[in-house]
C-alpha cells in the first residue's frame, strides 16, 4: 500500500503539485476570513469570578463596561458638554459617562459633590468614560483624534487592543521579512544545493497557508496564535524535509535514479519522520487539556499545521523535486558545514570531561528550579513598547487624571445600613483615590421614584447597587493581588457570595490562578504523552526518561538565564514554551539516541556514543540554529510581551536543547548503557549486553 501510494507521488508528480497549488491559493483567501480575538480575558474559563461579575453586569445594567478612558484638557464646562454629544453622536461610541450624568452642571459646580468633581472635571479638565463597540477599534480611536481639537490623554482595553491588534497585522509581515531570508542563508549553507532551500520553502509555506486557511472552522483564533502559528509552524517542521532531501541526495550519490532515489527516500524516511512528528504533534496537543481556553486554540492550530507539514513534505515536496532535480544538480555546491573530524573531535573531548558533566547534572537542577520559582511573572498583555508615545500618554494620564483604574463592584439591593457602611470601608482602603456610590451620591434618604430612569440605571439595576471605585493599584503584581483578595472577602463579610468585582486587577488574578493550575496538568501530559511516544518508537524505558529529561533541562536552564537578567517573563508565554520546547526539540535527542543504538549494535558504549554524535551534529544543527533565529527575531521585533517573551524562551531553549543533546546525552548513553540495554525490550538488545559483558570491548 506504501509503495502504490509512493509511486502515485512520484509518477503522477504534476498533478500532486497542480492539487497543492489549488488548494493553498484557497486556504490564503480562507486565512483572510478568520477573525482574530484581541481580548485576552475571552478565554478565561466561564466559571471563574470575573468572568461571572461581567456576565451578571450585562445581564442587570442597561450601560456597558467602559473600555476608554479619555481625559481632555483646557476645556470649558460647556465645551465639554459639546464634545461629549459629539463624540455620543459616532455609530462605534455605545455609551459616554460624564458629570451630567451625576448630577444637573446648570447649578454652581462647588455644590456638587467633591467625589464627583474629582472623578469627571477638576482643574479645566474633563474626563469622560466611555463604551466603544467596534471590529476596528483603531478606526474609532482616529476619529475620536480628528474630533478633538484640545489636548488630550488616552487609557483602557479599547486602546491596548486597539495597539495589539495593529502590531498583530504589522509585525508579522516584518519577522516573516527577516526570518525568511536568514533562514533560507542558513538553509543554503546546511545544503548541497543553491535550489533545494527553495523548496523547502515552497513546501512548508504551503502547509502554512492550508494550516491557516482551515483555522475557519473555529470561527476565530487568539492574536497569540495568529502571531506566533506561521512563525513555529515555519521553524518546528522544516527538519521533515531536511531529513527527506538528505536520504534523497545519499541514495542518488550510490548511483540510484531520480524514481528510485525518491522511493528509497520516502519509504525510509516515513519512520523517522513521522515518530518525530508524533512527538511534537503530541507535545502540541497538550495545551488543549488547559483550563484557560488559549491553550487549546493555539495547541489546535500548531498539532493541525505539523499534520499539513508532514503531508507537504511527504506530497508535495517530492514531487516538487521530480520536476526540478536538474535544476537542483546544476546549483549544487559543497556544504560549508563543519567536516565529521571536528564533530568526532568534539565528541572525544567531551567524553573525557564526562565526569564534570554528570556531576552539574546532578548538582544544578535544584538552583534551576529555585531560579525559575523566583521569576517575576506577568499575566497581562503589556502592548505598549518602552518609551513609546502611546505608553507616555497613557502613564501620564494615569499620574494625573486617572489616578490608577475603574473598578466596579455590585450588591444586592435592600441593606441600606450595609451599603453605608461598605462603602466607608471602600473609601478607607489604602488604594481607594476615589468613590461614587448610590448612598454617597443620591443618600438613602431619597426615595428612588424621585430620581430619573436615566441616573437610577447607572447605579440601581433594581436587584444590585453599584459601587464606582477609582483606584491606583497596579494591574497585577504581588501587591496588586492580594488587594485583590483583600477586596473580595471585604464585599462578602457584608453580603456572602453574591457579590461581584469587575476590573482587570480582577479578572488578571483569575487568569493567574488558572494558568497556575495548568501548568502542573500541562506538564505532566505533555511528558505523558511524548514519553508514550518514545516509549513506542524505542521499546526501552529508559531512553524516553533521559531523552525527556535533557529537554526538561534545557527549559529550566533557559528560564533561569531569565531569572538572571531580572526581566519579567509573561506565565501564559512561560506555560505555552515548556510543551512547545519539549515537543519541538525532542526530535534532536531521538535522533541522537536512534544513531547511538544503531552504532551501539557494532561498537562499544564509547565508540558508539562519539559515533552518534558524528552523524547526528550535521543533521540537528541546522533545525536548531533556524528555530533559535526565528524566534529570537520574534523576540526582537514583537512589542506584544506575551510573544516576544515566547520568542525569547523558545531561542534560548532551542539552542541549550541543541547543546544539551549533543554535550549531555551521548555521554548520558554510554555511562548507562547496561541500563539502557536491560530496560530495552527491542530484539537482540539484551543479547548484545550479554555479549559485551562476557567479552567487554577495549576503547
Amino acid at each position: 500500500m506504501l509503495d502504490k501510494f509512493i509511486d502515485f507521488i512520484i509518477k503522477r508528480h504534476r498533478w500532486v503539485i497542480a492539487f497543492f497549488a489549488v488548494i493553498v491559493v484557497i486556504g490564503g483567501y480562507l486565512s483572510t476570513l478568520v477573525e482574530i480575538d484581541m481580548d485576552m480575558t475571552d478565554y478565561l474559563p466561564k466559571d471563574v469570578p470575573s468572568t461571572i461579575a461581567l456576565r451578571t453586569y450585562q445581564e442587570e445594567f442597561s450601560d456597558q463596561v467602559a473600555n476608554l478612558e479619555l481625559a481632555v484638557e483646557d476645556i470649558s464646562l460647556s465645551e465639554a458638554l459639546k464634545l461629549k454629544r459629539n463624540l455620543a453622536d459616532l455609530e462605534a461610541v455605545a455609551q459616554i459617562v460624564w458629570l451630567d450624568d451625576y448630577a444637573d452642571i446648570a447649578q454652581p459646580l462647588e455644590t456638587l459633590p467633591k467625589s464627583l468633581l474629582d472623578n469627571y472635571y477638576r482643574d479645566d479638565v474633563a474626563h469622560y468614560s466611555l463604551t466603544l463597540v467596534a471590529n476596528d477599534y483603531g478606526v474609532v480611536l482616529n476619529q475620536i483624534d480628528q474630533m478633538i481639537t484640545h489636548p488630550y490623554f488616552r487609557s483602557g482595553q479599547a486602546l491596548e487592543l486597539a495597539q495589539t491588534t495593529q502590531a498583530t497585522y504589522s509585525e508579522i509581515m516584518s519577522i516573516l521579512k527577516y526570518a525568511v531570508p536568514l533562514a533560507f542563508a542558513i538553509l543554503i549553507w546546511c545544503s548541497n544545493s543553491f535550489f533545494e532551500p527553495v523548496l523547502f520553502m515552497i513546501s512548508i509555506f504551503a502547509a502554512v497557508a492550508i494550516n491557516m486557511g482551515t483555522n475557519l472552522i473555529f470561527g476565530r483564533i487568539s492574536f497569540i496564535t495568529q502571531s506566533v502559528a506561521v512563525i513555529l509552524q515555519l521553524a518546528v517542521s522544516m527538519d521533515y524535509s531536511i531529513f527527506l532531501l538528505n536520504r534523497f541526495g545519499q541514495y542518488r550519490m550510490e548511483g540510484d535514479d531520480v524514481h528510485t532515489a525518491m522511493h528509497k527516500a520516502m519509504k525510509k524516511s516515513l519512520s523517522a519522520i513521522a515518530s518525530s512528528a508524533s512527538t511534537t504533534f503530541f507535545g502540541f496537543l497538550a495545551l488543549v487539556f488547559m483550563r484557560f481556553l488559549l491553550g487549546p486554540d493555539l495547541g489546535i492550530v500548531l498539532a493541525k499545521g505539523i499534520v499539513f507539514s508532514i503531508l507537504t513534505a511527504f506530497c508535495l515536496l517530492p514531487a516538487l523535486v521530480v520536476v526540478s532535480y536538474k535544476l537542483i544538480d546544476k546549483t549544487t555546491h559543497k556544504s560549508w558545514l563543519p567536516p565529521d573530524r571536528f564533530a568526532r573531535g568534539l565528541a572525544r573531548g567531551l567524553q573525557k570531561i564526562a565526569p564534570l558533566i554528570i556531576v552539574l547534572v546532578l548538582v544544578l537542577p535544584y538552583p534551576l528550579a529555585l531560579s525559575r520559582q523566583n521569576i517575576n511573572f506577568m499575566y497581562g498583555l503589556d502592548p505598549y513598547p518602552q518609551g513609546s508615545p502611546v505608553r507616555r500618554e497613557v502613564e501620564y494620564m494615569e499620574d494625573n487624571f486617572i489616578r490608577g483604574q475603574t473598578l466596579l463592584l455590585m450588591v444586592p439591593t435592600g441593606s441600606p445600613d450595609k451599603e453605608l457602611a461598605l462603602s466607608r470601608e471602600l473609601a478607607a482602603r489604602p488604594h481607594v483615590t476615589n468613590l461614587i456610590s448610590y448612598v454617597d451620591t443620591v443618600g438613602n434618604e431619597v426615595p428612588p421614584e424621585l430620581l430619573s430612569s436615566e441616573q437610577l440605571s447607572l447605579l440601581d439595576s433594581g436587584k444590585y447597587r453599584r459601587f464606582i471605585v477609582q483606584s491606583d493599584m497596579k494591574d497585577e503584581g504581588e501587591e496588586a493581588f492580594k488587594e485583590v483578595v483583600a477586596l473580595r472577602e471585604l464585599a462578602k463579610s457584608y453580603y456572602g457570595a453574591d457579590t461581584h468585582w469587575l476590573g482587570q486587577p480582577f479578572s488578571l488574578y483569575d487568569m493567574s490562578v488558572v494558568v497556575q493550575e495548568d501548568d502542573v496538568i500541562v506538564n505532566w501530559l505533555s511528558i505523558l504523552f511524548i514519553g508514550l511516544v518514545l516509549l513506542v518508537n524505542f521499546r526501552s524505558l529508559s531512553l524516553p526518561v533521559l531523552l525527556v529529561f535533557t529537554i526538561k533541562f534545557a527549559t529550566w536552564s533557559s528560564l533561569s538565564v531569565i531569572y538572571f537578567m531580572g526581566r519579567p517573563l509573561s506565565y501564559i508565554g512561560y506555560l505555552v514554551i515548556s510543551t512547545i520546547q519539549l515537543g519541538a526539540t525532542v526530535d534532536y535527542g531521538i535522533l541522537m539516541s536512534e544513531n547511538y543504538m544503531d552504532c551501539r549494535k557494532h561498537m562499544s558504549p564509547k565508540k558508539a556514543a562519539i559515533e552518534a554524535v558524528t552523524v547526528t551534529l550535521p543533521a540537528i544543527f541546522p533545525p536548531a540554529l533556524i528555530l533559535s533565529e526565528v524566534a529570537f527575531i520574534l523576540f526582537r521585533r514583537s512589542s506584544i510581551a506575551v510573544v516576544a517573551d515566547i520568542g525569547l524562551v523558545l531561542c534560548m531553549g532551542a539552542l541549550f536543547s541543541f547543546l544539551y543533546v549533543v554535550v549531555l546525552l551521548p555521554n548520558l548513553m554510554w555511562i548507562l548503557d547496561p541500563v539502557i540495554r536491560y530496560s530495552t525490550l527491542a530484539p537482540g538488545t539484551r543479547k548484545l549486553y550479554k555479549k559485551d559483558f562476557l567479552s567487554p570491548k577495549r576503547d
